[in-house]
């Protein structure tokens, strides 16, 4: 078996356990070898720097106020997915500073998720843009 041929049976099946028929058209085996050997890079690097969760994975539908993300030590990022209405929110660094609004704050769509980094001694704050939203959210080093 050639280099080439193995590459294209192991990001074959790769995809196939990935998207399970999500992305039918996509084969390795129309990928050229110098391009498969680039995705095997790139996988291997991803594969490697593995997300590890800091506390508990949280629901929030109290988001009618601005309501603090707080980050528990050792957690330098968050996984951060708005549901059913989108959300806005701020990074500050006092409880006192800017909180988002309705129409201030970068925006999250109802759906999306996002992996923030988050410097450490930052607040991140989150409120709904109307009324019934909610967010799940993980810590992650």
């Amino acid at each position: 078996m050639t280099v080439q041929t193995a590459l294209q049976t192991a990001l074959d099946a790769y995809i196939q356990s990935q998207f399970q028929g999500i992305l039918p058209e996509i084969s390795a085996s129309k990928i050229p070898l110098a391009d498969l050997l680039e995705i095997q890079q790139v996988l291997t690097t991803i594969s490697n720097s593995a997300i590890s969760p800091v506390g508990a994975h949280t629901t929030n539908s109290s988001l009618s106020v601005a309501v603090t993300l707080t980050q528990p030590a050792n957690a330098s990022r968050i996984l951060l997915q708005a549901f059913t209405q989108n959300v806005r929110f701020l990074f500050t660094e006092t409880a006192s500073a800017t909180v988002p609004t309705a129409s201030v704050g970068f925006r999250l769509l109802a759906g999306e998720r996002i992996n923030l980094s988050v410097p450490t001694g930052s607040l991140l704050k989150v409120i709904e843009e109307t009324a019934s939203a909610s967010i799940q959210y993980q810590w992650v080093m």
